[in-house]
């Protein structure tokens, strides 16, 4: 293994180059912060529940969130994620295909998390 890409770090991302520098390990988290500031994740949610219960008890994949609401994958996901650890959506037990053809779990609104209930 001699010669093996694997063992140099290279890439200023890498995981072993952070670990072996401290101040690299500040500059990443510290620029991984300042992205986590630099959205509305609380209006993002609001958006992306908003438009999960919209869809009613047809529900919807992140997916098609992501296309209804103009928003990248990275976007979306996350609140998705966010809103399920919350209790406010819940996977409704059936896949529809993404537009890239595979399944993707379709999410409802959870009754206590409903729009309707608020």
């Amino acid at each position: 293994m001699r010669g093996s890409p694997y063992n140099k770090c290279v890439n200023v991302c890498d995981p072993c180059r952070v670990a072996e520098s401290p101040i690299l390990a500040r500059n990443v988290l510290n620029n991984s912060l300042a992205a986590l500031r630099s959205i509305n994740t609380r209006a993002l949610q609001s958006r992306v529940l908003a438009y999960i219960d919209s869809c009613g008890f047809y529900g919807a994949t992140t997916d098609e969130t992501e296309e209804a609401l103009d928003l990248a994958h990275q976007t979306v996901s996350p609140r998705v994620l966010e809103l399920r650890m919350a209790g406010m959506i819940e996977k409704a037990g059936s896949k529809r295909p993404t537009r890239s053809g595979r399944l993707a779990d379709v999410y409802v609104t959870a009754k206590k998390g409903s729009l309707a209930a608020a």
